[in-house]
């Protein structure tokens, strides 16, 4: 994903989609939340990371985000994934 000038992988060992669902509150954004496993010298944590993607102000973005929602759910059973 490459989100404000970043670039982060997920499903790859050590990240993994935790949720997604729809931020409503102005200007309207789809919410990512990752869990990212961050290893150091005291060992493993695990570290939650949110992304927001902006949607467009048009009616047509609720129709745009059904796929999304079949495909994040099925490579990612285990995450909570609430689009439509």
């Amino acid at each position: 994903m490459f989100a404000d000038g970043v670039f982060t992988p997920w499903l790859t060992v050590g990240v993994y989609l935790l949720g997604a669902w729809l931020d409503e509150r102005a200007p309207g954004s789809v919410v990512l939340r990752f869990e990212k496993i961050l290893s150091g010298a005291s060992g493993n944590q695990a570290t939650a990371v949110d992304f927001c993607l902006p949607l467009p102000k048009d009616a047509s973005a609720a129709d745009d985000l059904a796929r999304p929602q079949r495909e994040l759910s099925a490579r990612c059973p285990t995450a909570t994934v609430r689009l439509v």
